[in-house]
């Protein structure tokens, strides 16, 4: 629902104003009285378009009032976007999860760029201790993390030699 939330925010910015959209649109989750998702972006764009934040929280309810997926949009505080969705686009995203099942979750941040980890590299000289079981865990995880996310991951275990 987030990434959707972004979409349609760019969207609606870039209808605003072509130099409207910022690095990064920051989406939060609200007390559940004011939504479901909320954003400062108005707040974020005030100074760089030289208007108040309500008024370009305003003209963003506006450019996105076609939209189907939200119930309810409101302004809340100096320029706060709250949105609602509606049961039918909750209900779609549901089915679209039990349908997909792992693969609805999982994004191709990697998109196959290769990552290589090194972890472990006990000192043969030395008696094993808890913080090498720590390190082959924490690494074995985050190169699975990493795998899933989409990245070509290399794993790398060093073993010292003492000759």
């Amino acid at each position: 629902m987030e990434k959707i939330f972004r979409a349609v925010l760019e969207e609606a910015c870039l209808s605003i104003d072509h130099d409207a959209l910022l690095d990064t649109i920051e989406i939060q989750i609200p007390k559940e009285t004011f939504g479901d998702l909320s954003t400062p972006l108005a707040m974020g764009l005030a100074k760089k378009l030289k208007k108040s934040p309500r008024e370009i929280a305003q003209q963003i309810i506006q450019s996105i009032k076609e939209c189907n997926y939200f119930e309810k949009m409101e302004i809340a505080g100096p320029g706060f976007i709250n949105v609602t969705f509606t049961r039918r686009f909750l209900v779609a995203e549901l089915m679209h999860l039990l349908r997909e099942k792992e693969g609805y979750l999982r994004e191709n941040i990697g998109q196959g760029r290769r990552v290589q980890i090194e972890f472990v590299s006990a000192n043969p000289t030395g008696p094993l201790h808890l913080g090498h079981g720590r390190g082959a865990a924490l690494g074995a995880a985050l190169s699975n993390l990493l795998s899933e996310a989409g990245f070509d991951v290399e794993k790398e275990f060093y073993i010292e030699s003492c000759l």
